[in-house]
């Protein structure tokens, strides 16, 4: 067959009302639009990046997003505040957060305590302590004991 040329494709892309890219994508080894997930995620509250804030309690009014990733049931959105995790995550993003996956050394994670105050940090481990870090270099990270004292929950 006759490959059209690109001044045809781009017609027919206008036509048809979709990326260019789609048309040409074998001849461009392009990897495959993800198929989003059609079961919203509530969006419930909001997250600081930095110290360990306050919860807030009042509704919150965002639209639910939708993912790319394969998140469990009881996930929720959180808007984020602050921050302690630029360059990756700037004021106003919202995160996914999956209480049900298991987090390991490096992940990134929103931390509570006492149910009450919360935080978004990357998760490590070290000397019996939980070290919760910030991506952005201006800011320490937090460190917490793993015996227990302090009621500590890693949210997902």
């Amino acid at each position: 067959g006759t490959v059209p040329s690109l001044e045809k494709i781009l017609e027919i892309a206008k036509v048809l009302d979709i990326p260019a890219s789609c048309l040409l994508g074998d001849e461009l080894n392009l990897e495959p639009i993800p198929a989003y997930q059609t079961r919203p995620i509530p969006v419930i509250s909001q997250v600081q990046a930095g110290l360990f804030t306050d919860i807030p309690l009042d509704s919150w009014a965002e639209e639910p997003i939708f993912s790319t990733k394969n998140v469990s049931e009881s996930s929720f959105g959180l808007v984020v505040h602050g921050d302690s995790m630029a360059e990756r995550f700037c004021e106003g993003d919202v995160i996914v957060v999956d209480p049900e996956k298991p987090v390991r050394i490096g992940d990134l994670c929103v931390a509570t305590v006492r149910d009450e105050a919360a935080t978004f940090k990357r998760y490590n481990e070290m000397n019996g302590y939980i070290v919760l870090e910030a991506l952005n270099p201006k800011d320490e990270a937090q460190l917490i004991k793993k015996n227990g004292e302090v009621p500590f929950r890693i949210r997902g």
